[in-house]
Formats: structure tokens, sequence, C-alpha cells
């Protein structure tokens, strides 16, 4: 989801029309016209199931984004058009080459709403399975494909990677959800709320309520220790670790570095590879199985994916030249170690 949906105009309309399920349904619909891809796979008589359950609460994620995208009055529909253009180019690729395989499917099927009502579960799980999918791209070189792996009753890697049929890593993918509750109620359902009624809600940027303090202090060790809280926290000992320690191979913790921090602003805090490594410190690098090398900090948007290395263990020469073709290892890491032969 992502986008702003304050309107630019005093207005709960849009075209003239009130706004209702039918019209959420009809625009999102209309939208679809342009990608064939998404079209495709989601009906219209989904889209209107979906709308009714759910209102008069926001849609699901998708169909949020399409109707904003779909309403050039709102403040957010270019945000909006921008990511259902980018969710339906990951879809072409996805049915059109080989980069990424194996279970793409089950991943996008996670991101199509249900015939049911949408729900804030439903954001939160949106979010995990797209972070896959671009993070699967984000892993493909020329010499290295992606594999996605299927769900299944024994613990596995989320992605391998490797030329085809001789993977040489496991990567795991974690989606924190850091403060996502409240950016969903005063980002999404606020706003939704106000085009429902009729009485749009003014977001003023930087503007503190009235007798309320802003604080507006960076912790400077803010990504290496919201890093730290990821690896020491009881319920990632209970599923990632498992899964990090599934197999025989070397392996990866891929974490979205938005969601991470308490503000998003403190990503910017972020230091070279090997300070970053040092601030996690050695009781959280401890909680990571043998076989896991380390972590890729995956900020997705004009930041690179950054390789963390794990002080308790070695990268061997083929996951190395892999990370450098990838251009995932930052200066520091580039002057401490050679290139392989």
């Amino acid at each position: 989801m992502g986008v702003r949906i304050v309107e630019a105009e005093h207005s709960a309309t849009s075209g003239g029309r009130s706004l209702t399920p039918d019209t959420v349904a009809a625009a999102a619909v209309e939208l679809l016209s342009d990608y064939p891809y998404l079209a495709e796979a989601l009906p219209e008589n989904r889209i209107r199931r979906s709308v009714e359950a759910t209102w008069p609460s926001p849609p699901h994620p998708l169909i949020f984004w399409l109707y904003v995208a779909a309403s050039p009055s709102l403040l957010g529909h270019e945000a909006a058009r921008a990511c259902v253009s980018s969710l339906e180019a990951i879809v072409a690729l996805l049915r059109t080459t080989g980069f990424v395989s194996g279970a793409w499917r089950s991943r996008f099927s996670r991101l199509l709403p249900k015939p049911r009502a949408a729900s804030y579960e439903d954001v939160t799980d949106f979010r995990a399975a797209l972070f896959e999918v671009i993070g699967a791209f984000r892993l493909v070189t020329r010499s290295a494909a992606v594999d996605l792996q299927g769900d299944g009753p024994t613990p596995s890697y989320d992605l391998l990677v490797g030329p085809a049929g001789s993977p040489f890593v496991g990567v795991e993918a974690y989606c924190p959800q850091k403060g996502s509750e409240a950016w969903y109620r005063e980002g999404v359902q606020l706003p939704w709320q106000s085009l429902i009624s009729g009485e749009p809600l003014r977001i003023e940027d930087g503007v503190p309520t009235p007798g309320g303090v802003v604080d507006i202090s960076i912790a400077p060790d803010a990504v290496g220790q919201a890093l730290s809280r990821v690896l020491t926290d009881s319920n990632f000992q209970v599923q990632k670790a498992r899964q990090l320690a599934a197999g025989d191979l070397p392996t990866l913790l891929m974490i979205r570095g938005y969601g991470l921090t308490r503000r998003l602003e403190e990503l910017i805090t972020a230091q070279s590879s090997l300070a970053l490594a040092e601030e996690i410190g050695a009781e959280a690098w401890a909680c990571l199985p043998d076989q896991c090398v380390g972590l890729l900090v995956a900020f997705l948007r004009a930041s690179p994916v950054v390789f963390v290395p794990s002080p308790n263990a070695t990268v061997d020469n083929a996951l190395w030249a892999y990370l450098r073709d990838a251009g995932m290892l930052s200066t520091d890491l580039l002057k401490a170690r050679p290139s392989p032969p």
C-alpha cells in the first residue's frame, strides 16, 4: 500500500459520483484494462465481492492501489499508478522469463484479494509477499537465477540462488512490520473514512497536534539496534532461524529496511557494512545458525541491497563473487577482502 489518499479538493466524489462500493469497484475494473496480466488474474466479480464484503472499511491493498490510481483528484494518484505499473511488470516477467522460477504463483496469489472482507492481516501479508517477489528479482544476476520455494510441512528456504539445478545459497526473506498498525490507521483508514463521510481529512506534514510534542531525534545506531532486536526476538528463533538452518547450503537473511526502524528517516543512519555488523553485537549474531553467513539489508528503492557479514561465519569464494557481481558489497568489504581468483 504506502500511498496517501488525501483529496486534493474539498470533495468526496469521483467524477461527480458518490463514493460507493460500486464506484470503487468500477474504477478498479476500468483501470485494469490498461494492465492485461493483472486483469487476467483479477476478474471483475472478485473485485466486487471483496469490496462489498469489506465496505465501508478500506479495500484490499491491490484494490486500494487500483482505485487511487484511477482517481486523479487524490494526492496519491501518481504514486499508486506507479505501484500498479510496477506490479504488472513483475507479473509479466514472472510469466514470460525464467529469471525467477519455482513457486512464484503462491506468492502472487497472496497479492490478490480473497472473496471475503479484507483486513489489516491482508495488508501485512501483501507487504511480505511483495517483498519476497521484488527481492527475488533483486537477487538475479547474469550467472544466477532464483527459485522461489513452496510452502511445506518442514522448514525450508524461501529462495534458492544459483545456476539452474545448482544453487549455492539459500535466502530467507523477512519483512518487519514495526509501526505498521499505526501507519495503516493514520495513512489509510482515517483518510478512507473521510472519503466515505464526505469530510476530507487534511494532513499537514510536520505540524504537531495542539499541545503535542513531536520527537524529531534520530538515533545514530538505529539500524544496527533494530537489526539486533530482529535477531534476538523469540519469534525469529521459532521460525526464521529454523528455516535458515533447514539445509546444507550457506544461507542469507534478507531483511526489508522499510518498517525496520521506529521512523523511516532513521534508515539514513545505516553505517558501512563492517560498522553495522559491529553495531548489531555479538549476542545478536550468536542467534543465527552456523550456516548463515550474514544479512542482506534491502531498502528496495534508491538504496541498494547491502550485505552485512556475520563475524561467526566465512563466505566462500563462489558466494563472494556472486555478492560482488550483484553489487551488494560495500566499499569497506571490498577493501577488507581481495576479489576471489
